[in-house]
C-alpha cells in the first residue's frame, strides 16, 4: 500500500490543479461571478427587468435543493469523476443553447438545466475528492481548489465584459460553452481520479494505505438525528440570504455612477480577496478552531456591506468589495469542515450537499428579495442591510453553534470515527 505522503504527492496534487481549473468553470462560477456580467446586456437586448433576470438564478437554485443531496449520494456511491465529467457536459451544452435564447423562457430553462445536469461541479462535490485522497494538509488542497472558483471572479467578469463589448454576449456564451466541453472535460478525463475512498467501498482501503482510523464517520440517517445538523443548515441558510446580493456587485457599482469596466475591476477585485481568503482559510482550519475563523469572516463580510451602503467613490467601493470577498471566499471552507469534523467521511458528500441545499435555499430567497427589492426601490440600500443582519446573526448562531456542537461530538464522538459506539 503507498504511503500517505506518496498519495497526497503525487497523484493526489495533481488532482488539486485539475479540481481547482474545473471549479473555475463549475457551476457556482457560471452563476455568480458569470451571471452579473450579462445582466444589463440581456436588460438592454430585451427589456427585461432585473428582477426577472434575477429568477433564472432563483430557478437553478431552487433546483439544486432537490438535485444536491442526491448527487451527494451518487458521489459517496460511486465515486466523483462521473459525476464531474457528466455535469461539465451538460453545463457546456446549456451553456451553447444560451447563445442562441431569443426568449426569457428559454434563458429559465436554460438555467433550469444547469440546475439539474450542472449539479456534479458544485463545491461539495470537489470538497469530497480532496477529502478522500487528504488526511494531512487538506486544509491547504481545500483552500486550492475552491481558489479556483474564486480566481474565476477576478478572471471572469473583465474578460467576459471586454468581449460583451466587442463581439456582443451571445458569443461570450459560446466561448464559456467551448471551454467547458473542449477544456475542461478532456482535464478531467485525463488529472481526476477517483480514489478507492471516494466510494463507500473503498473506507477500508484508504485506512489501510494512510492509518487514517477516522473515515467510517457517522450514516447519513444518525446525522438526521443530530441537532447540530439542524443548526448547521439553518445557519448556512441565513447566511445565503446575507450573500445574495454580490451578484449584483456590477449593477450595484454602476449605479453609483461609477463605469461598467470599473464596476467590472470592483468584482476582480473582490474575486481577488476572495481567492486569497479561501487560501488562508484552507491554512486556517488545519491550525485553529472553526468558531475564530468563522466569525472573523462574518465580521469582514457586515463591514464590507456597511462601506458599499454609505461609500460612492471608487476607493470606497473597491474597499467595500474586499471586504465582502472574505466570507464569500471562506464560506465553502468552513461548510465542509463543519460537516467532516462534526460527521465524517461515511456519508459525507450526501450530509455536505443537504446543508449546501439549505445554503442554496437561502440564497434562492435572497436573489430574488433582493431583485425584487431594486425593482420597487431602484436602490440596493435594504438588500445591503439585509446582509449585515444575517452577518450578525450568523456570529450569534456559530457563537451557540460551537459549544452545543462540543456536547454533540461528545455524545457521537465523530473526531473517534473509527471506533465502535460504547455498549
Amino acid at each position: 500500500m503507498p504511503s500517505n505522503k506518496r498519495i497526497e504527492g503525487s497523484a493526489g496534487w495533481t488532482l488539486v490543479a485539475v479540481a481547482a481549473l474545473a471549479h473555475f468553470f463549475g457551476l457556482a462560477s457560471i452563476s455568480t461571478h458569470a451571471f452579473g456580467v450579462f445582466v444589463l446586456p440581456l436588460q438592454h437586448q430585451f427589456g427585461w427587468t432585473r428582477g426577472q433576470i434575477a429568477f433564472a438564478n432563483t430557478i437553478m437554485m431552487v433546483t439544486l435543493i432537490v438535485s444536491a443531496p442526491i448527487a451527494g449520494a451518487l458521489a459517496d456511491r460511486f465515486g466523483t469523476k462521473p459525476l464531474v465529467l457528466g455535469s461539465t457536459l451538460f453545463m457546456g451544452v446549456a451553456l451553447a443553447c444560451m447563445a442562441y435564447m431569443a426568449t426569457i423562457d428559454e434563458f429559465y430553462l436554460a438555467y433550469l438545466l444547469i440546475g439539474t445536469l450542472g449539479v456534479g461541479t458544485i463545491g461539495p462535490i470537489y470538497v469530497r475528492l480532496i477529502f478522500s485522497w487528504f488526511k494531512t494538509k487538506k486544509g491547504l488542497a481545500l483552500g486550492l481548489v475552491m481558489g479556483g472558483g474564486s480566481a474565476s471572479a477576478i478572471i471572469l467578469p473583465p474578460a467576459l465584459n471586454a468581449l460583451i463589448s466587442a463581439e456582443g454576449w451571445r458569443v461570450a456564451y459560446g466561448c464559456l460553452a467551448a471551454c467547458e466541453i473542449l477544456v475542461i472535460c478532456p482535464l478531467i478525463l485525463w488529472g481526476i481520479r477517483s480514489y478507492p475512498a471516494s466510494t463507500q467501498e473503498g473506507h477500508a482501503q484508504l485506512a489501510a494505505a494512510t492509518g487514517d482510523q477516522d473515515v467510517d464517520g457517522v450514516s447519513f440517517g444518525d446525522a438526521l438525528k443530530s441537532p447540530i445538523f439542524y443548526m448547521l443548515c439553518m445557519l448556512f441558510f441565513v447566511l445565503a440570504i446575507g450573500q445574495s446580493v454580490y451578484i449584483h456587485i456590477i449593477p450595484l457599482v454602476v449605479d453609483k455612477g461609477i463605469s461598467p469596466a470599473t464596476a467590472a475591476l470592483a468584482a476582480s477585485v473582490l474575486g481577488v480577496t476572495t481567492l486569497i481568503a479561501r487560501l488562508l482559510t484552507g491554512l486556517s482550519l488545519d491550525y485553529f478552531r472553526i468558531r475564530v475563523v468563522a466569525i472573523i469572516l462574518l465580521t469582514f463580510s457586515a463591514l464590507g456591506m456597511l462601506v458599499l451602503m454609505i461609500s460612492n467613490s471608487v476607493p470606497g467601493v473597491f474597499l467595500g468589495a474586499m471586504l465582502v470577498g472574505v466570507i464569500y471566499g471562506g464560506e465553502a471552507d468552513v461548510m465542509g469542515f463543519f460537516v467532516i469534523t462534526y460527521f465524517g467521511r461515511r456519508a459525507y458528500a450526501r450530509l455536505h450537499t443537504t446543508v449546501f441545499s439549505a445554503y442554496v435555499g437561502g440564497g434562492a430567497v435572497g436573489v430574488m428579495l433582493t431583485g425584487s427589492l431594486f425593482d420597487r426601490f431602484h436602490d440596493y440600500t435594504i438588500p445591503l442591510q439585509i446582509g449585515v443582519g444575517c452577518a450578525l446573526f450568523a456570529i450569534v448562531v456559530i457563537w451557540t453553534f460551537d459549544r452545543s456542537g462540543k456536547r454533540e461530538l461528545s455524545n457521537t464522538r465523530p473526531v473517534r470515527l473509527g471506533q465502535p459506539e460504547a455498549a
